[in-house]
C-alpha cells in the first residue's frame, strides 16, 4: 500500500506568474473556466515525509497523492492556493484505495461541478497500477466534491463491455501489473476529460489502448439517473490516433471546441516508454495537437510536419486555456516535468504562448 503523505494547508503567499510551491510537487493539470476565473486542478505531494525526510520526484509513486486546486482571475499572472480537494481513501467500492491520478471538472447547468478522476484499486504489491475512472460531485467551484459510490468505467468489473468495445486490456490476472502488459507499459485506463460537445450530453474521454503498445483515446456518454447517480450510457469504440505509431501511451486527453470555424482540437501528452524496465533517460515525452470535424474523428495533426509541439521542452500534462486560430496561437497552462532544470522540476510553468502557424482547414 502507499504510504499516506503530508498535505499542507493553503500557502497564503500570492503565486507570480508561474507556482513553485514551497512545500509540494505539482503535476498533470487540468482547468475550468468560468468568466474571468481559471481554476486550475492538478496532482500534488508534499516535497517531505511526515518525518521531514525530502521525497525526490523520482519517489512519487511511493506515496499518496492529493488533487490540489488554484484560482486565477487574471489568466494565469497570479494564483491562489486554494487547497487539497480530494484525497485517496477506502470508501464505496474501494476505486480510489490506493491513490489518486488526474482528471478533469465540467461546471453543470444547475451550478454544481463535475469531476472525473482516476483512481487505483489496491491490489498487492505487484498490481499497483489497476486504474479506474470515478466522478465526484461538488455543490460548487468552492466545495469539495463528494465521490460516487461506484467506480464509472474499471477493467475489472466491465472487463467483457470494455473488450467487446474494442479496447484493450489483458489477461485479467494482469491487470495492473507493474511490469507492463506483454512487454509494454503499463494498464492505460486513465486521465478522463469530461466535455458536452453535442446538445448539451456530458461525454467523456480517456487515455485507453488497443493493443500492449498502441494507445487510443477512450470515449463514453454518461448520464445523470433520476436518483442522482452518474452511469456510462453509451460506451463507443476507441478514438484511434493517425500517428500512433509514434508513441505508446497517449495521456492526460482533452478536446477543445473552435465555435468560429466549428473545428474540434485535441491535445494530448504522448509518451514512447517500451517497457517499464526501460530506463528514464530513453523516454521521449512530448505535447501532440490535432484538428478534426468531429470530436470523435479522424483526427490529424496539427501541421503538415506533424502533431507533436516541438517548440516546447520538459511538458506534460497540460492544459488549452486561450484558442485564437486567427493568431495562430494557442496558450497553454502546463506542468514541467521531472526532465526540467531541478529548480522547475514538478512546478507550473507560466502561461505558455505557442505558435502554431496556419493550421490546415479541408
Amino acid at each position: 500500500m502507499n504510504r499516506k503523505a503530508f498535505i499542507p494547508p493553503r500557502h497564503n503567499a500570492v503565486f507570480h506568474n508561474n507556482i513553485i510551491h514551497p512545500m509540494l510537487w505539482l503535476w498533470d493539470s487540468w482547468t475550468t473556466t468560468c468568466g474571468s476565473v481559471t481554476d486550475l486542478y492538478c496532482l500534488a505531494l508534499a516535497r517531505k515525509t511526515l518525518d521531514g525526510i525530502p521525497i525526490t520526484p523520482s519517489q512519487r509513486n511511493l506515496f499518496k497523492f492529493h488533487v490540489r486546486h488554484f484560482r486565477s482571475k487574471d489568466a494565469g499572472a497570479t494564483w491562489v492556493d486554494k487547497g487539497c480537494i480530494f484525497e485517496p481513501n477506502l470508501s464505496g467500492d474501494g476505486a480510489f484505495e490506493r491513490n489518486v491520478w488526474s482528471g478533469s471538472s465540467l461546471d453543470l447547468p444547475d451550478g454544481r461541478r463535475l469531476h472525473a478522476l482516476t483512481g487505483l484499486r489496491e491490489r498487492g504489491p505487484d498490481h499497483t497500477f489497476l486504474q479506474t475512472i470515478f466522478l465526484a460531485v461538488a455543490h460548487s467551484s468552492d466545495s469539495r466534491p463528494s465521490p460516487e459510490p461506484k467506480a464509472l468505467l474499471c477493467p475489472d468489473r466491465d472487463y467483457q463491455r470494455i473488450r467487446a468495445a474494442g479496447y484493450y486490456l489483458p489477461f485479467r490476472s494482469d491487470l495492473g501489473a507493474n511490469e507492463g502488459e506483454l512487454g509494454g507499459p503499463i494498464l492505460a485506463w486513465r486521465d478522463p476529460f469530461l466535455m458536452t460537445p453535442r446538445s448539451g450530453d456530458v461525454e467523456i474521454i480517456w487515455s485507453a489502448k488497443v493493443s500492449p503498445k498502441t494507445p487510443a483515446i477512450g470515449h463514453a456518454k454518461i448520464i445523470e439517473d433520476s436518483n442522482g447517480t452518474w452511469r456510462v450510457s453509451e460506451l463507443y469504440n476507441p478514438i484511434l490516433l493517425p500517428d500512433a505509431n509514434l508513441m505508446t501511451q497517449a495521456e492526460v486527453p482533452k478536446i477543445y471546441w473552435d465555435t468560429h470555424h466549428r473545428k474540434y482540437y485535441l491535445l494530448i501528452s504522448a509518451c514512447d516508454r517500451q517497457s517499464e524496465s526501460q530506463p528514464e533517460v530513453e523516454v521521449t515525452k512530448v505535447l501532440r495537437f490535432y484538428t478534426s470535424d468531429a470530436p470523435y474523428g479522424p483526427w490529424r495533426p496539427w501541421s503538415k510536419d506533424g502533431s507533436a509541439l516541438t517548440s516546447i521542452k520538459y511538458v506534460f500534462g497540460a492544459s488549452v486555456i486561450n484558442l485564437d486560430v486567427e493568431a495562430n496561437t494557442i496558450k497553454l497552462i502546463t506542468p514541467l516535468t521531472e526532465y526540467a532544470p531541478p529548480d522547475l522540476q514538478l512546478t507550473i510553468a507560466p502561461v505558455i504562448t505557442v505558435e502554431i502557424g496556419d493550421i490546415p482547414r479541408p
